[in-house]
């Protein structure tokens, strides 16, 4: 599995997503699923899936699925499909 795709999965299952959402348009508080809860839910996923640890400003700076990319890049995750 790519990290992409690891990526992918990480936030479908951190956000109870179904199978058919576009993921790349996602940002924090325009879904019913990505709220504060879910956000910190999709955080513990991401953090598992790339043994990375996320602190509190990095939480702020994700917003949306291509920052979480940007983030983990900038922790070290070579993104890739």
């Amino acid at each position: 599995m790519s990290t992409l795709e690891t990526y992918n999965m990480a936030f479908k299952n951190g956000l109870e997503l179904e199978d058919d959402v576009i993921l790349e348009g996602m940002k924090l508080g325009e879904s019913t699923e990505w709220d504060s809860i879910g956000h910190m839910t999709l955080i513990a996923e991401i953090e598992d899936a790339f043994d990375v640890y996320i602190d509190s400003d990095e939480m702020t700076e994700f917003h949306s699925y291509k920052s979480g990319i940007a983030l983990l890049q900038r922790l070290g995750v070579d993104i890739k499909s």
